[in-house]
């Protein structure tokens, strides 16, 4: 599907609006911010170009604002750019952040059509422990998030993404990162 032109997504005072935001009202506001803008039928390449235009502005390099445009440009099939977004979206190597990277490595596999990649990728992500105030339990961790509100999660994070991408290698983005084939590849039971 063609996408809209900009104007038609964002106009000029609702632009200089966003970009003004803090960057927790820009990325993190799930009803505002650049999601209001993907949210809109043929306006993800609007909302991409927002969250670039947004790390310009601010001088930002916020490895989450590179994943979230990068995610965009995936959905849009521009695989080029979202692997070069997707890369600038890696965090320093530490303990904490190895879940992290080996998500954006099968991410990238994904988008390069790497299978031997994704699934290397894919098992160093499960082979990631939780930090030790967490217990896994049925494969899932309950996390504290900043509101103090209880969360269950499957341990390691994003193992069903990735899960998704590696039972749909052959599709789009957009369909391997869905639910269904989270679930397992298409048509098994």
């Amino acid at each position: 599907m063609p996408s809209a032109m900009a104007g038609d997504c964002v106009s000029v005072p609702e632009r200089e609006r966003f970009l003004a935001l803090d960057e927790d009202a820009f990325d993190q506001d799930m009803q505002g911010g650049w999601r209001a803008v993907a949210s809109e039928p043929h306006c993800q390449e609007a909302a991409a170009d927002l969250i670039r235009d947004w790390r310009i502005r601010h001088q930002s390099t916020a490895s989450i604002l590179f994943w979230h445009e990068g995610q965009i440009r995936a959905s849009l099939e521009d695989r080029e750019a979202a692997v070069a977004l997707f890369k600038q979206s890696y965090k320093p190597a530490s303990p904490g952040t190895t879940a992290w990277n080996a998500y954006v490595d099968a991410s990238i596999a994904f988008l390069t059509r790497d299978k031997p990649a994704l699934l290397r990728a894919r098992e160093n992500l499960r082979q990631v422990n939780p930090p030790p105030e967490y217990e896994i339990k049925e494969g899932r961790v309950e996390i504290e998030m900043s509101d103090g509100r209880r969360h269950s999660i499957r341990w390691p994070p994003n193992i069903d993404v990735v899960d998704g991408l590696v039972n749909c290698v052959d599709a789009s983005y957009d369909t391997a990162y869905g639910s269904t084939c989270r679930a397992g590849p298409p048509g098994t039971p």
